[in-house]
């Protein structure tokens, strides 16, 4: 059964269609996820997550917890900065790109532990779980498996006229313009549907 959990959001890490972040894209990369538990893996999940609790829920939390005092020892286990040079050469090396006090390659074997673990208080079964849940959506992101300028944080570019950096736009901000346009086909009932027209 724990099998499945991790194989399930592991798989998901994979995929090129779970290339979103921000609370929109990690709600969106956790109820992808949930579809791919079997019954008993979704049963597991919320008897650690609790009544009413869904993945997709708790999928932001770690964002929110990394700046409060309490988590800010879990702000580097979002990324691990790989000293590599692309585009002639992409590799994630633990020895040389995972130095202390951690990163998230080390996060999500850490916490897929805990999740694991029968005889941890409940509170931080979930509080392990809502981690791997988060982490396993932010590797699937390029610029969090990246050290090239700060993984993007210091790479300048114009969204919408505005100023900001590669890393925000490709976290957040490109996703929820893409989240906002579907929600505006789906309030006029599909465009696929109407007049043989092409979402």
């Amino acid at each position: 059964m724990y099998y499945h959990i991790t194989t399930a959001l592991a798989l998901l890490s994979l995929s090129p269609r779970a290339r979103a972040w921000g609370v929109v894209g990690h709600a969106t990369v956790a109820t992808i996820a949930t579809n791919y538990l079997t019954p008993a893996a979704k049963t597991y999940v919320s008897s650690i997550l609790g009544p009413g609790v869904t993945m997709a829920s708790v999928a932001s939390w770690a964002d929110d917890y990394r700046y409060t005092s309490a988590g800010r020892f879990s702000a580097p286990y979002h990324f691990i900065d790989a000293a590599d040079s692309p585009p002639t050469t992409c590799s994630v090396n633990l020895s040389r790109d995972c130095l202390p006090p951690g990163c998230i390659v080390r996060a999500i074997a850490n916490y897929t532990s805990q999740a694991q673990t029968a005889d941890l208080p409940p509170p931080l079964r979930k509080q392990a779980l809502a981690f791997l849940i988060h982490f396993l959506g932010d590797v699937t992101q390029p610029l969090h498996t990246e050290g090239e300028l700060v993984g993007g944080n210091d790479i300048p570019v114009l969204w919408a006229g505005a100023p900001t950096n590669l890393h925000a736009c490709w976290d957040t901000q490109m996703v929820e313009k893409a989240a906002a346009a579907r929600e505006w086909h789906g309030r006029r009932g599909g465009v696929c549907g109407q007049a043989g027209g092409a979402d």
